[in-house]
């Protein structure tokens, strides 16, 4: 399905979400777990030109975190050992379980404010 330069945001934020070029919505952003293609296999898109992704990728990983302190404001947990017991886990499963979910996003979002026309 080739799309327009003229795809809502959402569309595109979708797109990434699901690992999908932003452009296009049908070649894979990946090609294993976290190996980021450099061009769509469908639509030739050069997918991160100069790494653009990383300013989102950063500063949803800084909000992430920003999520775990206030659920520990929320929990308030007994002890330092007793946060530490649950807290490292979860947050490991979080951030390294969402990086590539969180880079297509940033993907999608680097796409949209290069006006989604250049290749």
């Amino acid at each position: 399905m080739a799309a327009s330069a003229r795809d809502p945001l959402w569309k595109l934020l979708w797109r990434g979400t699901r690992r999908r070029c932003p452009r296009c919505g049908e070649g894979r952003l990946f090609s294993g777990w976290y190996t980021e293609r450099e061009r769509c296999t469908c639509c030739e898109l050069l997918l991160d030109p100069n790494n653009e992704s990383f300013g989102f990728f950063f500063v949803s990983t800084a909000a992430l975190t920003g999520v775990f302190f206030f659920l520990l404001y929320l929990v308030q947990p007994r002890s330092p050992e007793v946060a530490q017991l649950w807290l490292i886990p979860v947050a490991l499963v979080a951030y390294v379980g969402s990086m590539p979910t969180r880079k297509g996003i940033a993907i999608a979002l680097g796409y949209w404010l290069r006006g989604a026309v250049r290749v």
